[in-house]
């Protein structure tokens, strides 16, 4: 190999370097993209730059917007907030993530209605290490927010988290619980 080829190699390294360590800072990390439903809505997703929010904007199948999700992420680019609006940007609930300290695992989200009440809970499987029955799945309580004594109700059934999208689903629901369904006219 000629010294030229060597210094070349060696050159074109240094200066892919740099490139390099910013592709692989989540900081900087940006994207779009859009997820098709079969109901023929779809969700428009975005992360600007360094920016350490996930915006996700809804729309039905005639192209209204029936919900906008916002997600703030921490340093290790978790998701930690969340806020939903409607498609004419009413609020409609806020959630707040928990995580184990010693994991790192997402343990629990906590949905508030516009209010700032506690309308639900959610466990994500793990977080019951005591009890084998409730550990390995998710849990969630609904709250009734006009009873402050409420102790919650488990849901029955299939429940989804509320975090960003990242497939798409056959119907998009755009409900929440506690909250009426938002309109889209």
């Amino acid at each position: 190999m000629s010294r030229f080829s060597l210094l070349f190699i060696v050159l074109a390294a240094l200066l892919a370097a740099p490139g390099a360590a910013r592709a692989q800072d989540k900081r900087i990390e940006a994207y779009g993209t859009k997820l098709l439903h079969r109901d023929g809505s779809r969700t428009e997703t975005q992360k600007m730059g360094d920016s350490k929010q996930i915006r996700q904007e809804t729309f039905d199948k005639n192209n209204v917007l029936i919900q906008i999700r916002v997600f703030e992420l921490d340093n290790m680019g978790r998701h930690v907030q969340g806020v939903i609006w409607d498609g004419k940007k009413h609020p409609l609930a806020s959630i707040d993530y928990f995580y184990s300290s010693s994991t790192g695992k997402i343990q629990e989200e906590r949905m508030h209605n516009k209010g700032g009440q506690l309308i639900r809970r959610l466990f994500y499987p793990g977080s019951f290490p005591s009890n084998p029955k409730l550990n390995n799945r998710i849990v969630a309580y609904n709250f009734d927010p006009n009873r402050p004594d409420d102790k919650g109700t488990e849901v029955k059934g299939e429940v989804k988290p509320i975090a960003p999208m990242k497939t798409a689903e056959d119907e998009f629901d755009p409900s929440i619980p506690g909250a009426t369904a938002p309109s889209a006219s």
